[in-house]
């Protein structure tokens, strides 16, 4: 099979069809067949083949090598259906995106919500991002990391503190992450663990406002949540740290 336009022939009827508007042929045709008359002054319909559709939009649970580093340890992603639903539920329109400073108020929202969607399953009220100070100590807190490009605390100790480092591909799957700590915690114990404290922290009963902060160096994105009454205190984890209330989880 080929194509021709005047006296040359052509391959393929996208070279054909190129050569044609480029000298004003009036028709192509293929073989010995005329197949395409034409105004040289009408658009085309179209100069390429039209797009394959795209595929339903799906969104996979993160690799496993996607974690969020504390400053003591590196958090992973653990697979856990409750608070998959819950990202789900939050990030669904989305699915996981990368981070950058224009969709640094969506970011944070959508954080706020996630935590209290999770606060809900412990029977802890919702956090407020109400606190104006508290907000503007943990973005500032944020920036300095990002600028240093390390972790270390910053701000008032009347703050709880929960921060962490991500790779920007990841940044949604954040909360989650510290989340799934729960699979670490022991209810029964209930005490301050090194391996669970962002989840402690995020659920914690006592606390009613949330600051968040963001800040990104390279790929590498640095959050930063600030909690007014500050959690993880001694002595009080029975009272503030409940294990799930299945009837919440069920709905």
């Amino acid at each position: 099979m080929h194509y021709k336009c005047g006296e040359k022939s052509f391959p393929t009827f996208k070279q054909a069809l190129k050569y044609s508007v480029k000298k004003k042929c009036q028709e192509v045709t293929f073989g010995g067949c005329y197949i395409l008359p034409y105004n040289i002054n009408d658009p085309p319909d179209y100069l390429s083949k039209p797009p394959v559709p795209s595929p339903p939009n799906k969104f996979p649970v993160a690799p496993k090598l996607c974690f969020v580093q504390t400053i003591y340890t590196k958090k992973r992603l653990k697979k856990n259906a409750l608070s998959y639903k819950i990202w789900m539920l939050v990030w669904k329109d989305s699915g996981p995106i990368y981070y950058n400073e224009k969709l640094s108020t969506m970011f944070k929202t959508r954080f706020l919500k996630e935590i209290n969607f999770y606060r809900q399953l412990h029977d802890s009220p919702p956090l407020r991002d109400s606190h104006k100070y508290l907000s503007a100590s943990a973005q500032e807190h944020a920036n300095l990391l990002a600028k240093y490009k390390t972790l270390f605390y910053w701000g008032s100790s009347q703050f709880g503190t929960v921060m962490g480092s991500i790779k920007s591909r990841y940044t949604s799957f954040t909360m989650k992450i510290w989340y799934d700590e729960i699979k670490d915690h022991d209810f029964k114990k209930n005490h301050l663990n090194t391996w669970s404290e962002e989840f402690t922290a995020m659920v914690w009963k006592g606390s009613k406002y949330l600051g968040v902060g963001i800040a990104s160096n390279g790929d590498d994105v640095f959050v930063v949540l600030k909690f007014f009454p500050k959690g993880n205190s001694n002595n009080q984890f029975n009272r503030n740290v409940k294990k799930i209330i299945m009837s919440k989880a069920e709905k």
